[in-house]
């Protein structure tokens, strides 16, 4: 199943001499767990967005529908233009019962959310990709009872991988990670 996902950090396709980005992201997803059965992304630019808010969402884009006792496969585009190309990346997968998570009416209820904060998504021109599996969904939290923990996946540069042929086990040269250069760099 693909998706573009509009948020208002994505919009358009990657065209021509182009001021945008685009991250192809495909997340493993896990089944129907209790009465979640949607998984709904949300993602913004990281700066001025916090991953523990609340984030609105104007998007037309529906949650994806997860299977009953097998895992589910999703490939979605995510869109950067101008400054947000050089900025870091915050994703959110909701699990809820609803397809946008909108059937939450009591502030007491907080759905089963799995965090991504990306080092660097996007290259100016470029497509890249980025795959995940969510192993087991995440238990929801009860803001009332304290602090909320939601899983946390950081994502560095070096996970993300293209502008580059055939298969590699990163998205750099080398292998340390620090001070590694990024292929699209």
């Amino acid at each position: 199943m693909r998706r573009l996902l509009t948020v208002p950090l994505l919009l358009a396709a990657l065209v021509g001499c182009a001021d945008n980005a685009i991250l192809e992201v495909t997340l493993d997803l896990p089944p129907v767990m209790d009465d979640r059965s949607f998984a709904f992304v949300q993602a913004r630019a990281a700066s001025g967005a916090d991953l523990l808010e609340t984030w609105s969402d104007e998007s037309s884009i529906s949650g994806f529908r997860l299977r009953t006792g097998e895992r589910e496969r999703v490939t979605f585009g995510v869109e950067a233009d101008g400054d947000q190309v050089e900025e870091g990346l915050l994703l959110k997968v909701r699990f809820c019962d609803s397809s946008r998570c909108d059937s939450l009416t009591d502030e007491t209820q907080d759905p089963s959310e799995q965090h991504y904060d990306f080092e660097r998504a996007f290259y100016r021109g470029e497509i890249t990709t980025y795959e995940n599996e969510i192993t087991v969904m995440p238990l929801a939290c009860d803001p009332a009872g304290g602090s909320c923990a939601h899983p946390l996946q950081m994502v560095g540069k070096c996970q993300v991988f293209g502008c580059r042929a055939g298969s590699s086990s990163s998205g750099c040269t080398g292998d340390d990670g620090m001070g590694a250069r990024h292929f699209c760099e």
